[in-house]
């Protein structure tokens, strides 16, 4: 098996460090670069981690939608063209903040239709997996505010670690070391079709804020802000939403509580200060 994994973000990095596939960063500006890319390396397995999700946030997407458009949701389309042609495993990195709200109860599952609209960011995901749904050997991966214990402004610890407030609103997580072993599972089986990919359980923003100041930083001050305090800071709206693990669950060895996985991340976090500290 021949791997090939699109992007060089956080989580194409990760991935293919994983996986032990090739990890390409060269730009996709059209359907003649994806062409020249699969002819080229020729592989059985390629993993789309390509995608705009903002150089600060989301809000970014809202002002290039031009942008965030080819990259969520015309390469996507492109790939899964292509790959479809040279029998080609083609996974595709999607998004689970394409919900608002938590199911009624028992969180969004793969079946449930989309219905958050409130950022371009998450239209472009959506119309992605649609395009992507009619072709046979096509998997898609929904993560959600990815985390572990690496200190990086993609981490979602970093991320909130820079507010003073957040809110402290249940939702869905994926823990990064977990997400890794869970696709390499899917891959190996050649799983197809959609996946929810978040820990079991939920667990707040400010919650985790809570666990970095037990666990980081003692110093660390954080307060709760209300969705309508958000909303008025940010030009995007955010997504708050649950999402059904159950399927996940059904194919992989073990899918963790999203707290233990919060601690265990924070504490590797706190190590990893702690060496570069050391290291200065």
């Amino acid at each position: 098996m021949t791997g090939l994994v699109l992007g060089g973000g956080f989580l194409g990095k990760k991935i293919s460090a994983y996986l032990g596939y090739h990890n390409l960063e060269s730009k996709i500006h059209s359907a003649e670069d994806v062409i020249y890319i699969l002819d080229q390396w020729k592989p059985t397995v390629v993993v789309n981690a390509i995608g705009k999700t903002g150089l600060k946030n989301i809000d970014w997407c809202e002002e290039h939608p031009k942008e965030t458009h080819f990259s969520n949701t015309e390469i996507p389309h492109i790939l899964a063209e292509e790959c479809f042609k040279r029998n080609i495993y083609l996974v595709h990195i999607s998004s689970g903040c394409i919900y608002q709200g938590d199911g009624m109860g028992f969180g969004y599952t793969e079946k449930d239709e989309p219905q958050f609209f409130g950022q371009y960011y998450s239209k472009t995901k959506v119309m992605a997996e649609h395009l992507l749904k009619p072709y046979p050997d096509v998997l898609i991966v929904r993560p959600r505010m990815p985390f572990d214990g690496t200190p990086s402004p993609r981490n979602l610890i970093t991320k909130i670690a820079q507010y003073k407030k957040v809110i402290d609103i249940e939702n869905s997580m994926t823990s990064v070391p977990e997400m890794l072993q869970w696709l390499g599972a899917l891959i190996e089986k050649r799983k197809t079709g959609i996946y929810n990919f978040t820990n079991t359980g939920t667990i707040s923003p400010y919650r985790v804020m809570e666990l970095y100041k037990k666990i980081v930083d003692p110093t660390h001050v954080v307060e709760k802000m209300t969705l309508s305090e958000l909303d008025a800071e940010t030009l995007a709206k955010r997504s708050n939403c649950v999402l059904n693990s159950t399927k996940l669950a059904r194919s992989v060895h073990h899918v963790s509580h999203v707290e233990s996985q919060v601690i265990a991340c924070l504490t590797k976090y706190k190590e990893n200060l702690n060496e570069k500290n050391s290291t200065v």
